[in-house]
């Protein structure tokens, strides 16, 4: 059975936005960006984007470093990779889960398909 982890869970539905995605997916990709090169992309004010680095930055996702008058952003890998784990640990979890019922279910179809033939 699969611990639930509260923070983990946390961590996942912060990602389940999809701008707070796209930002991580491009953080991930390029590794450091301002809050204004990142604000580019998106149709939405500067403060809307900083809400979203909040968050972002809350659940430990990615963090901020003050450089001259304008903070950097990149990814807490150390913290996606405490997710990814989780995340691995419930996939498991469900595909031994499933694996079990399609076998029940399959032999009671089996047994009923005998009995049919009765």
């Amino acid at each position: 059975m699969v611990k639930y982890n509260q923070e983990e869970a946390q961590r996942v539905s912060v990602l389940m936005d999809p701008t707070r995605y796209d930002i991580v997916s491009r953080l991930v990709g390029v590794g450091t960006l301002s809050a204004a090169d990142i604000a580019e992309k998106y149709a939405m004010s500067k403060p809307a984007v900083s809400k979203h680095l909040g968050v972002l930055k809350e659940a430990e996702i990615v963090s901020g470093e003050r450089s001259g008058r304008q903070i950097l952003y990149s990814i807490n890998f150390d913290e996606l990779g405490k997710m990814r784990l989780w995340l691995a640990e419930v996939e498991r979890f469900w595909s031994r889960s499933l694996d079990r019922l399609a076998e029940h279910v399959e032999s009671k179809h089996i047994t009923s398909k005998k009995d049919n033939k009765k």
